[in-house]
């Protein structure tokens, strides 16, 4: 069972990243308010998400380094397509 859930576990890891380059992604290709609002809320419940997978290991991964880094630069890009 514990290998089972250290599988899902890396799954979600994978997963959580893929989800950011796509936030990057629509950000880069909206021209719509209500798109890039939306995008900033995923953003923000990603980067919520992101300290639920690394909770405890943060320091130690670089995986979850990487991670955080891109979230804050994919939240931080939606913010200012939001705003300019």
């Amino acid at each position: 069972m514990s290998l089972l859930l250290k599988q899902t576990q890396e799954y979600q890891k994978i997963l959580s990243l893929v989800i950011s380059m796509i936030i990057i992604a629509a950000a880069y290709l909206s021209h719509s308010q209500a798109a890039l609002g939306f995008l900033i809320v995923f953003g923000v419940a990603s980067l919520g998400e992101h300290f639920l997978l690394y909770s405890s290991n943060v320091e130690n991964s670089w995986a979850g380094k990487v991670d955080l880094m891109i979230k804050i630069v994919g939240l931080f890009y939606v913010l200012y397509k939001f705003v300019g």
